[in-house]
C-alpha cells in the first residue's frame, strides 16, 4: 500500500504536454503503440488508395499538367507512404512512429500545396480542398499524438501561406477565404485531436486504477484465503467422523435412486405396455400402457381389464381357457382390445403373480402386434394366391391349346365359306363361344401374374373412354338401368406402360361391381388424375414415392364390411348370387392386372354409404405410339416366304400352317425343338414360328440359341398360351421378334409375321448384340 501516492502523483496529466511523469508516460506509449498499430496500417493502405484515385482528377482538371501532378503522387508521395507501411511491421518502427507519420502527413500537404502551384489559376483552387483532408486524416485516423499532428498540421499551413502569396499569387478574397476556412480546420482537427489523447491518457489512467484496486483485492483475498484455510482445516478435523458417516450415507442413497431410475427407465420406456391388476382392476400402467388404451393417465388407473377386452375375447382370459402361471412363469395369450378411440389393436400378453400392497396382483406385459398380424394375414393371402396362381397357369396353359381349334379353325373355315351358307352362323357362335372361353382363361393368366407381357404406351383415358362407349358397357347399363356414370378426366393426362386390354378389364370388373353394389340404382363416379407422392401413403397398400397415374372409381352402394374388405381380392370369395354375376375371378383380376403394371390399390368403404377404389399406375414420359397394323387380309397376303412352325401340339401346327398358308406363305412345320435343329441344317427359311413350351425334349429358348448357330440372321416370333415372361425376354433379348399369343387369330398372326418380315435384313448378329425390344402379347 506504500506505493499509492507515488502511483497517484504518476498517473497525472501534464494539461499542455498531455504526458505523464516517470515510468508512466513510457509505459503509455507502449500501449499507445500496441493499440493503435493494426488502425496505423490500415490508415496507411487507405490513404495510398485515396490519394492514388485523386490522380483521376488531375487528368479531368489539368490534363496538361497531369505528368507532373502523377509524378508528385505516384512517385513522391505513395512510395514513401508504401515504405511507410511496410517500415511499420519492422521493430524499430515503435521508436520512429510518430516523427515518421507526422513527416507523412506534412508530406502530403506539401504535394498538394506543390499540385496548386503546378495546376493553372482556377484549377489550383479545386485542390485546395485536399488539404482539409491531411488535416483530418493527420489529426485522427493515422494516430498522431497531439503535438507531432499539431507540428505537421501548422507545417502545412505556414507552406500554404508561403505558397499562395509568393509562388502561386491568390487573390486576397479566395486566400482570405480559404485562410478563414483553413486556419478553422486546422485549429478545430487540433481540438479534436487534443480531445482524443486527453480521454485515451484518461482511460489509461483509469485502467492503471483498476488494476491497482485488482492487486488490493487480490491481496486482501488473498488473506481471507488463508484464514478461511486455516479455518476450513479446524473443522475438518472437528468433523471428520461426521462427514464419514455423511459419505456412507450418501453412498446408500445413490445406490437407492440409481436402482430406482433404472426400474423408473425400464417401465417409462418400454415399447410394450406394462400394469399392474388387482381383481381385474388397473393399479399401475405405465406411459405405454395409457397410450395403447386411449385413456388419461387419470382415468386408466381403477378401470376394470374387461372394458379394454373385446367382448368376442373375454373368454381366453377369464373363460378358463387359459391356463393360470405356476410359480410365477408367465403364460401367453393372444386377444383383441379395444381402446377408448375404438380402435382395435391384436395384443400378447405375458403374466407374472405379484403382492401388490399386501394382497395378491398380477404383473403384466401386453405387446401390440397389430402390424405382426397384419403381416402373417398378408403372407398367408400371398401363399394362398400363389397356390391358386399356379393351379390358374397351369389350368391356362392346357386350355389355351385346347380352345385354339375352337377360335382358329371356325376363322379359316369362315374364310371358304359363302355368305348364305347356312354353316356360317354355327362356326360363327362356335368361334365368339371359344372367344369368351379364352376371355375367362385370360383371366386365369392375369390371376397366375403369367398374363401381362405387353408393356405399350397408354393413355388410361382412352382406356376409360373406349370402354364406356363399347358393346359390354351398353350391355351393363342396359341391366342396370337405374345406375347413372359420371366420368371426371384429367385434361392432360399423363401416360403409362402396360397393357389396354388389361386395364380395360379392370375397369370393366370395377364398374360392374359398383353397380351390382347399388340394387336400387345410384351414382358410380370414374375419375383420373395425375399425381405425384412426395412420401409413402399409408392405405389397403403402400403407395412408394414416385409420379402416378389415378383411377378412381366410386359408388354410393352398400358398402363393403372390414372383414369383406380383407378378402375382396382372393380367387372365387364373392358375396353375389352363384351363377348370376361372373366367375368369382373379377377383383382378383384386378388385383393381378394392377400389381403385373407394377401399380398400387387402395380401397376405402363404409357399409351404407359406399365404396372408393384408387388405382396408382407409374408415369412414363414415352408419347403414344402411332397405331399402324394392317386392318385389311389382303395387306397382310405374303410373296411366298417361306416359314418354319415349331409346335409340340398338332392341332395347334395345323392351325398355324393352315392361316399362314391362306396368306400366302409356303409353310413347314415340326413338332419338336430337335428336328427344327435338324430341319435348319438342310434348309434356310426367312422364319420361324417357335413355340416356347414344348414337351418332351429342349423348349423354345434352347431351340433359338441352336438356331441361331446354323443361321446367325433367322426371324423368329415366340408363339405361347402360357407366357413364361422371363424365358420370353431373354429369347428376345437375343434377337427373338414379337411374342404372339395363342389361341391365334388371321389377323393377329398376319399382322406379327408381316412385321418382323419388314424388318431391316442387314441387322447385326444377335448373338453379338443384345436388342432392346418391346416384349408384346
Amino acid at each position: 500500500m506504500s506505493d499509492t501516492p507515488c502511483l497517484s502523483e504518476n498517473l497525472r496529466i501534464n494539461w499542455l504536454s498531455l504526458s505523464f511523469q516517470g515510468n508512466t508516460e513510457k509505459a503509455f506509449r507502449e500501449s499507445y503503440f500496441k493499440n493503435s498499430l493494426l488502425q496505423i496500417r490500415i490508415a496507411l493502405l487507405l490513404g495510398i488508395f485515396i490519394y492514388g484515385i485523386f490522380g483521376i482528377l488531375d487528368s479531368w482538371l489539368v490534363p496538361e499538367a497531369k505528368r507532373q501532378l502523377w509524378f508528385i503522387r505516384y512517385a513522391i508521395f505513395i512510395p514513401y507512404v508504401f515504405i511507410l507501411y511496410l517500415f511499420s511491421f519492422s521493430r524499430h518502427f515503435k521508436n520512429f512512429m510518430q516523427i515518421s507519420i507526422a513527416f507523412g502527413v506534412a508530406l502530403a500537404g506539401f504535394c498538394i500545396i506543390a499540385m496548386i502551384v503546378i495546376a493553372p489559376e482556377q484549377a489550383g483552387y479545386s485542390y485546395y480542398t485536399g488539404l482539409l483532408l491531411v488535416f483530418i486524416y493527420g489529426y485522427s485516423f493515422v494516430k498522431l499524438r497531439f503535438w507531432w499532428a499539431s507540428i505537421a498540421g501548422w507545417s502545412v499551413v505556414i507552406a500554404y501561406e508561403i505558397a499562395a502569396i509568393w509562388l502561386s499569387p491568390t487573390p486576397i478574397p479566395i486566400l482570405i477565404n480559404n485562410n478563414f476556412f483553413f486556419l478553422s480546420a486546422n485549429i478545430m482537427c487540433m481540438f479534436v485531436c487534443y480531445s482524443v489523447e486527453y480521454y485515451l491518457r484518461q482511460n489509461y489512467i483509469h485502467s492503471r486504477s483498476l488494476e491497482a484496486e485488482k492487486k488490493k483485492v487480490t491481496e486482501s483475498n488473498c488473506k481471507l484465503e488463508k484464514r478461511v484455510h486455516e479455518r476450513t482445516l479446524q473443522l475438518e478435523r472437528s468433523n471428520k467422523v461426521l462427514k464419514q458417516e455423511i459419505v456412507e450415507r450418501q453412498r446408500a442413497e445413490n445406490a437407492l435412486r440409481q436402482s430406482e431410475e433404472k426400474y423408473r427407465l425400464l417401465i417409462e420406456n418400454a415399447d410394450t405396455a406394462i400394469f399392474i391388476a388387482q381383481d381385474k382392476i388397473i393399479k399401475f400402467p405405465n406411459p405405454r400402457a395409457i397410450e395403447m388404451s386411449g385413456y388419461s393417465a387419470d382415468e386408466l388407473p381403477g378401470l376394470s381389464v374387461l372394458d379394454l377386452i373385446h367382448p368376442e375375447d373375454q373368454g381366453i382370459l377369464f373363460g378358463g381357457k387359459r391356463q393360470e402361471p405356476k410359480d410365477g412363469f408367465p403364460k401367453t395369450c393372444i386377444f383383441r382390445i379395444i381402446n377408448k378411440n375404438n380402435e382395435m389393436l391384436w395384443t400378447q400378453l405375458n403374466t407374472v403373480r405379484i403382492t401388490w400392497e399386501g394382497q395378491p396382483a398380477t404383473l403384466n406385459f401386453l405387446k401390440d402386434i397389430t402390424e405382426q398380424k397384419k403381416l402373417e394375414d398378408r403372407l398367408q393371402r400371398a401363399k394362398k394366391m400363389e397356390a391358386i396362381g399356379t393351379l390358374a397357369g397351369g389350368v391356362a396353359h392346357d386350355l389355351n391349346n385346347i380352345l385354339s381349334g375352337i377360335v382358329s379353325y371356325p376363322e379359316l373355315l369362315l374364310l371358304d365359306i359363302d355368305e348364305d351358307s347356312p354353316l356360317r352362323k354355327p362356326l360363327v357362335t362356335i368361334r365368339e363361344s371359344g372367344q369368351k372361353a379364352a376371355t375367362i382363361v385370360q383371366d386365369l393368366l392375369t390371376l397366375a401374374r403369367r398374363g401381362i407381357c405387353i408393356t405399350e404406351v397408354i393413355n388410361l383415358n382412352q382406356v376409360i373412354n373406349q370402354y364406356l362407349n363399347s358393346p359390354e358397357h351398353q350391355n351393363l347399363i342396359a341391366y342396370h338401368p337405374n345406375v347413372g356414370i359420371e366420368r371426371v378426366l384429367e385434361e392432360n393426362m399423363l401416360n403409362t406402360l402396360g397393357s389396354s386390354v388389361h386395364l380395360s378389364k379392370v375397369i370393366m370388373n370395377l364398374i360392374s361391381n359398383a353397380a351390382e353394389a347399388m340394387p336400387e340404382g345410384g351414382r358410380i363416379q370414374i375419375s383420373t388424375n395425375n399425381c405425384y407422392v412426395d412420401r409413402p401413403l399409408e392405405g389397403y397398400n403402400t403407395v412408394d414415392e414416385g409420379d402416378y397415374v389415378v383411377v378412381t372409381v366410386s359408388d354410393n352402394g352398400l358398402g363393403i364390411s372390414s372383414t369383406d374388405l380383407d378378402r375382396i381380392f382372393e380367387p372365387f370369395y364373392s358375396k353375389k348370387k352363384m351363377g348370376r354375376c361372373g366367375t368369382g375371378l373379377g377383383m382378383a383380376v384386378v388385383w393381378g392386372a394392377v400389381k403385373d403394371h407394377k401399380g398400387y390399390i387402395d380401397v376405402k368403404s363404409k357399409v351404407g354409404k359406399g365404396t372408393t377404389f384408387k388405382l396408382y399406375f407409374p408415369v412414363t414420359r414415352r408419347e403414344l405410339a402411332v397405331d399402324d397394323r394392317l386392318s385389311s387380309i389382303k395387306e397382310l397376303m405374303g410373296n411366298g416366304e417361306s416359314i418354319l412352325v415349331v409346335d409340340d401340339v398338332r392341332e395347334q401346327r395345323e392351325i398355324a400352317c393352315g392361316m399362314l398358308k391362306k396368306l400366302g406363305y409356303q409353310v413347314k412345320s415340326v413338332s419338336g425343338g430337335e428336328a427344327a435343329v435338324a430341319f435348319l441344317n438342310d434348309n434356310k427359311v426367312d422364319l420361324m414360328v417357335l413355340d416356347m413350351i414344348m414337351h418332351p425334349g429342349i423348349d423354345g429358348l434352347e431351340t433359338y440359341k441352336r438356331s441361331l448357330q446354323i443361321q446367325p440372321e433367322l426371324l423368329t416370333i415366340i408363339a405361347s398360351g402360357y407366357a413364361e415372361t422371363r424365358r420370353v425376354r431373354e429369347a428376345q433379348k437375343l434377337g427373338a421378334g414379337e411374342y404372339i399369343k395363342k389361341p391365334y387369330s388371321l389377323l393377329r398372326i398376319g399382322q406379327t409375321v408381316k412385321n418382323e418380315l419388314s424388318k431391316n435384313s442387314t441387322r447385326k448378329n444377335p448373338m453379338t448384340s443384345y436388342s432392346s425390344l418391346t416384349v408384346v402379347h
